[in-house]
């Protein structure tokens, strides 16, 4: 049989490939009992570790790889899409500023003895960011300054800004 050539804008398609199979067919028909094992396994074994709440299509500011360099130091991080109440421990990075009930979450999930941590990119990227920085006893204080700036402002000019995190009354 003759090689039958189909052509989709610029991605060449060889249905004879197809028809013959993928030449690493052999080896996962030949693991399929232990790759199926595994699947079982995963399947009722949850993924443990610290939930890092990150909303659907979530901006990720200036924690864009946080959750994989925390994963590279050891640290068991799992991304969640719905704030998780019930977490002993929540990581907060800039991603969860999407969340308009995070403050809400927040105060419930510490209510119940949740340990809350933060980013300072979320500081950044969160509109309320005084009032979670109140809650959680951080004080932000701008660059050259001596006063706590809790105040706000828009997105843009904190974001550019330059901030750092200090312990309350300092």
């Amino acid at each position: 049989m003759g090689r039958v050539h189909w052509k989709f804008f610029p991605v060449a398609l060889n249905l004879g490939d197809i028809l013959q199979g993928h030449p690493d067919h052999p080896k996962v028909v030949a693991e399929f009992e232990r790759l199926a094992a595994l699947a079982a396994f995963v399947g009722t074994h949850p993924v443990m570790g610290v939930p890092a709440y990150k909303p659907l299509n979530s901006e990720p500011y200036g924690d864009m790889y946080l959750m994989d360099f925390l994963g590279m130091l050891g640290i068991p991080v799992v991304p969640v899409h719905r704030f998780p109440e019930t977490a002993p421990v929540v990581l907060l990075p800039a991603q969860a500023a999407a969340d308009p009930d995070l403050l809400t979450h927040t105060k419930r999930a510490m209510a119940n003895g949740t340990h809350i941590i933060v980013t300072a990119s979320l500081l950044t990227a969160l509109p309320q960011a005084g009032e979670l920085a109140r809650l959680i006893g951080v004080g932000l204080r701008q660059e050259g300054s001596s006063s706590p700036a809790l105040d706000g402002g828009s997105l843009r000019s904190r974001f550019l800004s330059r901030r750092r995190l200090l312990p309350q009354g300092q």
